[in-house]
């Protein structure tokens, strides 16, 4: 009698990894993170009760397993990002920004630039121009909740929030807005939106100086060719 033998290979399992980044930590910066080395599935959190620089994020994660870069709260307080002319920029898809007090950035405090990003659990303020701004070519879907968003915008072309969809290179993408409070505007409009489409629900906005919600359709000016 003949036996065979029969060998199968299975696939070592791969595992999210956790990258730390505080004071105390051997990264003692968001923007010292190596993006080369995170994976899809990774988590870089980020101890809150601590001050760290601008940000400019540029790893795409991948669809459902996105990558997260995560504040914990350390005595009550959140991680804060602040200052540049961006105070982060997400440049990547699939990516989640949680947990983060996000102030100062001279443009733009969150600058959505990719699809399939989040932003929750996190106070956008004192924004001396845009506190959330949506490109208007490379962005697609953004889900922003339980936000906090106030004293931000200028004038009457800088808002709190004005988000925008690349309706060539991500047709169909949605801005979603829900359980977020937005107050104490310091010009514009709290919410202006020239997405696609608009999902708006649940949330408390007040005290704009112009409008509190425009929803405006997509900008021909700002369109790629197509």
């Amino acid at each position: 009698m003949r036996l065979a033998l029969v060998v199968v290979l299975v696939g070592a399992p791969v595992f999210a990894a956790t990258i730390r980044v505080g004071p105390t930590r051997s990264l003692t910066q968001l923007s010292a993170v190596q993006q080369s080395t995170v994976n899809a599935g990774d988590v870089v959190e980020v101890d809150g009760n601590a001050t760290y620089s601008a940000v400019r994020w540029t790893k795409s994660g991948q669809p459902g397993n996105p990558i997260r870069l995560v504040g914990l709260r350390v005595n009550g307080a959140r991680p804060r990002l602040m200052g540049g002319a961006n105070t982060i920029e997400v440049q990547a898809d699939h990516v989640v920004v949680e947990g983060f007090d996000l102030t100062g950035g001279t443009s733009r405090c969150f600058y959505h630039h990719g699809d399939d990003v989040t932003l929750r659990d996190s106070v956008v303020h004192d924004c001396p121009a845009h506190g959330v701004l949506g490109a208007d070519q490379d962005s697609g879907s953004l889900l922003m909740e339980h936000v906090e968003v106030h004293h931000c915008g200028n004038g009457t072309q800088e808002h709190q929030v004005y988000m925008a969809t690349d309706e060539v290179a991500h047709p169909g993408s949605v801005f979603r807005m829900r359980y977020c409070w937005l107050h104490d505007a310091n010009g514009g409009n709290n919410v202006k939106s020239r997405a696609e489409r608009n999902e708006i629900h649940f949330n408390w906005i007040e005290g704009a100086v112009y409008h509190e919600l425009e929803l405006i359709g997509p900008d021909p000016g700002g369109a790629p060719a197509g």
